[in-house]
């Protein structure tokens, strides 16, 4: 290896550590969850809750807890198999392990709902409002419908409903939140792919 290609191997050894250290995909804090934390933490001295909806290996999760002071997180994924025509998931088990491995830390303020949203949203009916809704599950069009309707009834005023990959390979996900954006005369706030409302 000649002197030129020496030096070009070791700036991006430096630079791939510098990624490897600094923006991992696994603790890097979402643009919604930034506004969360920008915009919400400061009037709650109790701590937040927080809904989740496709949590996977928890990565986001993970990412979460240690940003934001979290007094209850809902994590629902039923944990099955699905193909969405973006993102496939086959070995459901081995995802949950995962990510119970990876939440042991904060068991004592998260719960794993193992249901599909539909069923899971019940649990909430009658129940506290919640500070934020963060959607990444089937990005279909039925499914992020269904989530953004079944879900916002129970954001408090001034809470934040909003989710991943707004982009245009997500044709599906982008309608429905338009829809509904448009339906509710909300505005869309955005950054990067994340979307979200915030309740009136």
């Amino acid at each position: 290896m000649d002197y030129k290609a020496k030096i070009i191997q070791q700036s991006f050894n430096v630079f791939k550590k510098y990624i490897q250290q600094h923006l991992t995909h696994s603790y890097h804090l979402r643009p919604m969850i930034q506004y969360v934390k920008l915009h919400n933490v400061k009037t709650h001295n109790d701590g937040l809750y927080g809904i989740e909806i496709g949590t996977h290996q928890a990565l986001n999760a993970y990412s979460i807890m240690q940003n934001l002071p979290i007094r209850k997180l809902y994590l629902i994924d039923p944990y099955t198999l699905y193909d969405d025509g973006i993102n496939t998931y086959s070995n459901r088990d081995r995802d949950y392990e995962i990510a119970q491995q990876r939440m042991k830390p904060f068991e004592n303020n998260i719960e794993f709902i193992k249901e599909p949203s539909e069923v899971a949203c019940k649990l909430f009916q009658g129940k506290y409002k919640v500070d934020f809704v963060y959607i990444d599950g089937n990005h279909s069009y039925n499914y992020v419908k269904k989530d953004i309707e079944l879900y916002y009834p129970f954001v408090k005023s001034g809470g934040v409903i909003g989710g991943h990959d707004f982009r245009a390979d997500c044709e599906g996900l982008c309608r429905a939140v338009l829809e509904f954006a448009d339906k509710n005369k909300l505005k869309l706030n955005g950054w990067v792919t994340d979307w979200w409302f915030v309740k009136p």
